[in-house]
């Protein structure tokens, strides 16, 4: 009977693909971009905004969710590989996304999984922590990606915005999913040198996104260089406006310590543009 080792590296002689995603780590020292990063994050956060917005940077390449699933037979050698075929294809700098989920319950990591983020930093990648602290329109993005099976919307290509109808138990069970998440997300933080950026303030604004960008180039030793992306926001900012059944969820909500969130959009409304 072949060992787990055995079956890994069978499946991985077996395609010639898997081959082409792995070479590159064998020239790492020599192209991989001195300047490596990772956004950690929970997810839901606009992460694929900030993704998308730093690989517009004509001198960074920035991957989204390299650890999703199970893809990766070697995690890191793979995350090498990625790292190196950046510098190969001439980037500065080089980052990715990395969900907290996507490494504390894996069997990959473990033991120590809790470690990752620290093992990262020592090898010199730089540590960007990526929070949004509506829990609330958190968690009902969360599961209306799940309902609709999209997660994103570009520019030209969305639909318009339907409101919602939720299961009060199932938003109820995701936010206190997402709120121990979060908690988790900050203290494994608090153990490397970071950059903070919260959604509400950094990205939720298109107005904001530039001045964000440019805060993380000054963050990594890049020079600031215009940014863009075709992701848009659908929703309205106001959860009251996203939810059809709005008063059972509010009347569900009060008494918990969730409340204070059900009218978290409303100031910010007036300010912001709607994309």
């Amino acid at each position: 009977m072949q060992s787990t080792r055995e079956k890994l590296v069978s499946r991985l002689l077996g395609s010639a693909r898997p081959l082409r995603l792995y070479a590159p780590a064998l020239i790492a020292s020599r192209r991989t971009p001195s300047t490596r990063f990772v956004i950690l994050t929970g997810g839901r956060t606009g992460s694929e905004l900030l993704v998308s917005l730093l690989g517009s940077h004509p001198e960074i390449v920035c991957d989204g969710e390299l650890l999703n699933g199970y893809r990766p037979i070697w995690p890191e050698r793979y995350i090498a590989a990625r790292a190196a075929a950046a510098g190969w294809h001439g980037a500065k700098a080089y980052g990715w996304k990395l969900l907290y989920s996507q490494f504390r319950t894996l069997p990959e990591f473990e033991p120590n999984a809790d470690d990752f983020p620290l093992r990262l930093h020592e090898r010199g990648y730089r540590i960007i922590l990526l929070e949004r602290l509506d829990l609330l329109q958190t968690a009902i993005s969360y599961l209306r990606a799940q309902e609709q099976g999209r997660f994103h919307d570009t520019r030209g290509r969305h639909q318009k915005f339907t409101p919602l109808t939720i299961d009060p138990m199932a938003l109820i069970a995701a936010i206190y999913l997402i709120d121990e998440s979060a908690e988790y997300g900050r203290r494994i933080a608090q153990r490397v040198p970071h950059l903070r950026m919260v959604y509400e303030h950094d990205l939720l604004d298109p107005r904001a996104q530039q001045t964000t960008g440019d805060r993380v180039c000054r963050f990594l030793g890049v020079r600031p260089a215009p940014m863009a992306t075709d992701l848009v926001k659908t929703a309205p900012v106001r959860t009251r406006d996203i939810l059809a059944n709005y008063a059972e969820i509010e009347e569900v909500l009060r008494g918990t310590r969730f409340a204070k969130y059900l009218n978290a959009g409303e100031a910010a409304e007036s300010s912001t543009p709607a994309g």
